[in-house]
């Protein structure tokens, strides 16, 4: 039985052909136009392929669009292969056309009816109830939906009292459902194709189509029914073009819409991402440094050693010139320490050596509180560190801050210069391990910063002084930054950059969240809560949707932040790092996914 429906459709090949080409030109021709009135949405281009996210009519009018194509490509499939081929595909368009009202009033009320079932079922039920009753309320929906498409073919194509038995209903469901659901399952296992999502989209549809045309009529048919041959040629032609116009659009992008790519992510924990001027990107990961080949890392050189990049354990800085440093701390005092161990690390491999942070054995330490520690590399290969170490006095200890010159990464002769000591304050909720920041400019000044009761105080020396500042912040911060005299931190919604603050908007839970000072301007990457791909879901049981999270890219300068959505994946927030090349492209990378801005907010 299955097999014959597919011989109806192949029997009728040519002009079944001419129709699905039709269906395929008219699909990608509306979608690409609807770009151009993408109005109330944010329209990208990843990968080559437009992406739309928000809640404008654009976004609602694509899959009703593609909906509808589904019945008129249905309706003039069935007209041909009915009309044993002797109707032409541009006929059995206009055929599909004319029915199209009917069965859209049709399609409505059956997928309200259906909804409306399964809404009074998950009223009057809970628990394994619940499950069973919304299949069987499923079941009877799916084959009364096909029982009723049947009786609405065979009205079109000249039928209209033959009502389908169960056996020819059944048939339908296999053939003209299951297989085409196997279909779109292959192709969302295939995942995006760069350029060529909606040329496949497309003819997805179109096999959907040819498919379930057959099924559909096979028992108004005979199978040896001669088939007048009918130019394919020239509705190839058009589904080519359509198709071309819709690379075309997107490599010129007349919408000026932003250009993503995206790469391999890193399978690892990312630690810190730095975008050297005249460079590729570098970024470091638990695993070890990876110098980029091109911009998305797709290509890296690898390096290891030193202090594994543990996020609270270890800091890690990249120089301006790409140099990596980590810095963590080891060793008691019994031994001589504490210790910091560090790494230098380039292209050429890392060196490791080892510091005490201690100055004599007279120096005394309160090791009950976290030792803070950070390094960095300055433009003449020289090594800085700041270091907070806890000592004893106050209500609640106190930091002594320092700043540690290292000539070489041996640091036989340090430098060592006192900041001055400061009272910690009572808990702020902020982790230890990630107090302490270092940054070197190109002009070899460092600037430390050190986050102390939801206030971060910076210093820098230069060949005369060490000085202080003080900046507030805010508080239950997720992450903050520092970069010569400027600190910028982001607490929940709100980015607080000296005295002006900007709010985003919620981005959610789990670990997303950094903010990265760049171009006299800061720059924000989270994940904010987003509604998934279009498409049908059920969620059975007491358990919660499944989370969406949209990916998201900030940059506030003046009074103002534009923003612009990069990709959407499910669960929680992912931990992402950030970072801004010299001409204003934006690299966001994750575990999972590596995502290049090319076009500069």
């Amino acid at each position: 039985m299955l097999s014959s429906s597919y011989r109806v459709a192949w029997a009728a090949r040519r002009p079944l052909t001419g129709v699905l080409l039709l269906v395929v030109a008219g699909h990608l021709l509306v979608s690409t136009l609807l770009d151009l009135f993408a109005d109330g949405d944010v329209l990208v281009i990843l990968d080559g392929n437009p992406q739309v996210s928000g809640a404008g009519a654009a976004t609602w009018a694509r899959p009703a669009v593609t909906v509808l194509f589904w019945l008129i490509g249905l309706v003039a499939a069935a007209w041909v292969v009915a009309r044993d081929g002797s109707a032409s595909p541009a006929e059995a368009i206009w055929h599909g056309m004319r029915r199209l009202p009917v069965f859209a009033l049709g399609a409505v009320a059956t997928a309200g009816a259906a909804g409306l079932a399964l809404w009074t079922v998950a009223e009057v039920s809970t628990g394994p109830v619940f499950v069973l009753l919304a299949l069987a309320v499923l079941v009877v929906a799916a084959y009364l939906t096909a029982r009723v498409l049947l009786i609405g073919i065979g009205w079109a194509v000249g039928e209209p009292r033959r009502v389908p038995g169960r056996a020819e209903t059944g048939t339908f469901l296999l053939a003209a459902v299951l297989l085409p659901m196997l279909l779109g399952w292959f192709r969302g296992q295939a995942g995006p194709v760069p350029y060529a999502d909606r040329p496949l989209d497309a003819l997805l549809l179109a096999a959907v189509i040819a498919v379930q045309a057959g099924a559909a009529t096979r028992r108004h048919v005979e199978p040896a029914a001669p088939e007048r041959p009918a130019r394919v040629w020239p509705f190839a032609t058009a589904a080519v073009l359509t198709a071309a116009l819709t690379v075309g659009a997107v490599t010129q992008n007349p919408y000026q819409a932003p250009v993503i790519r995206t790469g391999p992510g890193t399978d690892s924990t990312v630690a810190a991402v730095g975008w050297p001027a005249g460079q590729h990107p570098v970024i470091v990961t638990l695993a070890g440094v990876r110098y980029c080949d091109d911009d998305r890392c797709t290509r890296y050189h690898g390096v290891t050693g030193g202090p594994a990049a543990v996020d609270s354990w270890t800091t890690t800085t990249i120089g301006a010139d790409g140099t990596v440093v980590k810095t963590s701390t080891s060793g008691g005092e019994d031994a001589g320490g504490p210790f910091l161990n560090y790494a230098r690390c380039v292209p050429d491999g890392c060196r490791t050596a080892y510091l005490p942070v201690r100055t004599s054995a007279t120096d005394k330490l309160d090791m009950s509180l976290n030792l803070e520690v950070a390094g960095a590399s300055a433009p003449d290969g020289a090594l800085w560190f700041f270091v907070a170490a806890p000592v004893s006095g106050g209500a609640y200890g106190r930091y002594r801050l320092t700043l540690i010159r290292c000539a070489e990464v041996a640091c036989a002769t340090p430098e060592r210069h006192e900041l001055g000591v400061t009272d910690r304050t009572p808990s702020d909720d902020y982790p230890d391990g990630r107090r302490a920041r270092l940054t070197i400019g190109t002009g070899g000044r460092p600037a430390a910063a050190f986050w102390l009761g939801h206030s971060i105080l910076r210093y820098t020396c230069d060949r005369s002084r060490c000085g202080q500042d003080f900046q507030p912040a805010g508080e239950a911060v997720t992450t903050w930054t520092s970069s010569g005299d400027r600190a910028a931190a982001l607490s929940g919604d709100l980015v607080f950059d000296g005295d002006r603050t900007w709010q985003l908007g919620d981005f959610g839970t789990g670990e997303s969240g950094v903010v990265v000072l760049a171009r006299r301007a800061t720059y924000v990457a989270a994940a904010v809560a987003a509604a998934p791909a279009a498409g049908f879901r059920i969620t059975v049981g007491s358990a919660e949707p499944q989370r969406y999270r949209r990916e998201t890219v900030w940059r506030c300068a003046g009074s103002a932040c534009t923003s612009v959505p990069l990709d959407t994946y499910a669960g929680e927030g992912r931990k992402e790092m950030l970072a801004v090349s010299e001409d204003g492209r934006v690299l966001v990378v994750r575990d999972d996914r590596v995502l290049l801005l090319e076009t500069p907010l």
